[in-house]
């Protein structure tokens, strides 16, 4: 797919397009479920939100690329729709998935503190500290995210996350064949 050069300042350490940004969910959903997080909730935390605001931000980068290489006519037809920005991408990635919806909710908090505009049903991530036998401990915190009447264990969001944008640049012929899912 096509290479796009941005930020000729290299403010984003080497990461120039949509498929680099995929590839930093990629690896940091890895991180999360592959053991490399310690099982200390607050570095967790730290890791969880790290994907949940990389994966929120991947809609400015495949809208700018499909922008840029003139294809915006594909995300129009995956979508049924006009979209004429990258915030009404983000609106209808909201309305489409309520995993993409959470994951709004969670990165726009943890840059303005609260959000205010398409928070329905609102967002709670909550830490429970739960009980095994088979833990060292005897127990361990797990991390839960709620949104009305839905509730998701933080890990297994991120992980949905990376196979819904998969799915998404798949769809928009983003992804070669060698570069998979």
């Amino acid at each position: 797919m096509a290479d796009i050069e941005r930020d000729s300042t290299g403010a984003t350490f080497g990461i120039r397009s949509a498929v680099d940004l995929l590839e930093k969910l990629r690896h940091e959903s890895r991180y999360v479920w592959g053991g490399g997080v310690p099982p200390d909730a607050r570095l967790r935390t730290y890791a969880i939100m790290n994907c949940a605001i990389t994966a929120w931000q991947m809609k400015d980068w495949v809208y700018a690329e499909l922008r840029e290489t003139n294809r915006l006519d594909a995300l129009e037809r995956l979508a049924g729709r006009q979209i004429g920005s990258a915030a009404l991408f983000g609106t209808w990635l909201c309305e489409q998935n309520r995993y993409l919806a959470m994951c709004y909710q969670i990165a726009t908090a943890s840059k303005h503190v609260t959000v205010t505009q398409r928070a329905r049903p609102q967002v709670r991530t909550i830490s429970e500290t739960r009980s095994s036998q088979a833990q060292p401990s005897g127990s361990w915190t797990e991390l839960v995210v709620q949104a009305g009447d839905d509730e998701i264990v933080a890990e297994d969001l991120i992980m949905y996350l990376c196979a819904v944008w998969n799915t998404i640049f798949r769809d928009l012929g983003l992804l070669s064949p060698a570069q998979g899912s």
